[in-house]
């Protein structure tokens, strides 16, 4: 039962710190924005930060 509980907490925890943020940039005339970079701040000083800049991005906190 414990080697369950340990396996489903795994499990759990690698799903959840993934988030994918989608959406479009634009101009202050709604022109979408080419290469646009966009900046993900975390919300603790010790959190770590990886991203990857594509068609979508993909923010792992």
């Amino acid at each position: 039962m414990l080697k369950n509980l340990f396996i489903l907490f795994i499990c759990s925890l690698s799903f959840s710190q993934t988030h994918t943020i989608t959406g479009v940039v634009s101009d202050s005339l709604n022109n979408p924005l080419e290469s646009a970079n966009i900046i993900a701040l975390p919300k603790s000083e010790n959190a770590q930060l990886k991203f990857a800049i594509a068609e979508t991005l993909v923010v792992d906190f």
